[in-house]
């Protein structure tokens, strides 16, 4: 049988993702080798663990440092960065739902606005035919 969660953890908080975002942006994302390995063919990707400890570890409390990095505090920085976006896109989604209605609305009682002028003008033109 599995133990519930909390048996094990406690403490639990939740993560401002737009937090998490803007520390994402600020990481810059490069390749390296290491230098104690002679033939190295290939190569590493990813952020510096000092840029990762100023963004996440150091503001959350996290397990990595500023020399080494866990897989487990990369991987759930990146798992809140894809629900961030998540959140963001639906957002974003909902607004140009909106603005698309409203942009229709629009469309439409400029529509209606040139037939007005459109009858307008005629009656106007009409009225001075018929002016001696």
């Amino acid at each position: 049988m599995p133990f519930p969660i909390e048996i094990k953890k406690k403490e639990f908080e939740l993560v401002d993702l737009e937090k998490i975002l803007w520390g994402i942006s600020q990481l810059d994302v490069s390749t390296w080798q290491y230098k104690s390995r002679k033939s190295d063919d290939f190569r590493y990707i990813g952020p510096m663990a000092q840029d990762f400890h100023k963004y996440f570890s150091g503001p959350l409390r996290l397990g990595s440092s500023d020399v080494m990095l866990y897989e487990g505090d990369v991987r759930g920085v990146m798992l809140a960065g894809v629900k961030g976006l998540d959140l963001r896109t639906r957002k974003m989604a909902e607004e140009n739902n909106r603005l698309k209605k409203r942009v229709d609305s629009l469309e439409s009682e400029i529509e209606d606005l040139k037939k007005q002028m459109s009858f307008l003008i005629n009656k106007i033109e009409n009225e001075g035919d018929k002016r001696p």
